[in-house]
């Protein structure tokens, strides 16, 4: 953990999960649908860019920028490439963890929880986003990051206890909520990161343009000598 770390609010994660789930109910049900199920069609080859589509809708409820439409799911298609990267890179890690011990995978999952985000929100690269998600969770409390993706984790894994048709409904209704807890926290840091940056810029001097003192032209001679003193005349009769 770093020494300046900027942390987030678990709580407050919750609160603003629940509000964008609030306002936008039913735009977010349809588009945990079409995630699943075109997930699951394509054995999770279209996960990535309808994950990220997913992501940035809450990101952008959240941030108030505009309302959430249906079209934005499928937004960040043209980076399919990136994207199914994005989304197979930390899962097959995180896999190959938790065949060996559990807490390595889950701390895989953990540090590149916002990859994706980093890819859609911020246009990074594959490796950049990797790395930008791994600094922006193991300097900022790793271990609270870790309590959050368990809570997500288990919210979801208790929405698909009941099997059959009603365990995938409550899955398709608990996804935005635990989606939502992720992303706000990224918006958190990031938000608060950003804040830092502009505080620690020094606000930049105005330039006053002085203006080059004109050169007096040399004094002649004559001006220098002092005047000469006049002796009054003498009047005549005066002896």
């Amino acid at each position: 953990m770093s020494d300046n770390a900027m942390t987030f609010d678990i709580e407050l994660c919750f609160r603003e999960s629940l509000e964008a789930y609030r306002r936008n109910i039913l735009i977010f049900i349809i588009a945990s649908l079409t995630v699943s199920v075109l997930g699951f069609i394509t054995i999770f080859i279209l996960m990535g860019p309808l994950l990220a589509g997913f992501m940035m809708m809450i990101l952008c409820s959240m941030r108030e920028e505009v309302t959430p439409k249906f079209d934005d799911l499928l937004k960040y298609f043209p980076r399919f490439g990136t994207l199914f990267l994005g989304f197979f890179i930390p899962v097959i890690c995180s896999f190959i963890g938790l065949i060996f011990l559990i807490v390595p995978g889950l701390l895989i999952f953990t540090v590149w929880m916002y990859v994706l985000l980093f890819i859609t929100d911020k246009g990074m690269g594959i490796w950049d986003a990797l790395k930008a998600s791994f600094n922006l969770v193991v300097n900022n409390n790793i271990w609270k990051h870790l309590i959050l993706f368990i809570i997500a984790f288990a919210i979801q894994s208790i929405a698909a206890a009941p099997q059959g048709p009603f365990g995938i409904i409550l899955c398709v209704l608990a996804a935005p909520l635990t989606i939502g807890l992720i992303v706000s926290a990224y918006r958190q840091l990031v938000e608060k990161e950003s804040v830092e940056i502009k505080e620690e810029v020094p606000p930049k001097e105005e330039k006053t343009e002085t203006k080059p003192q004109e050169e007096k032209p040399p004094e002649k001679e004559s001006e220098k000598r002092p005047p000469e003193k006049k002796e009054p005349p003498v009047q005549q009769g005066e002896e």
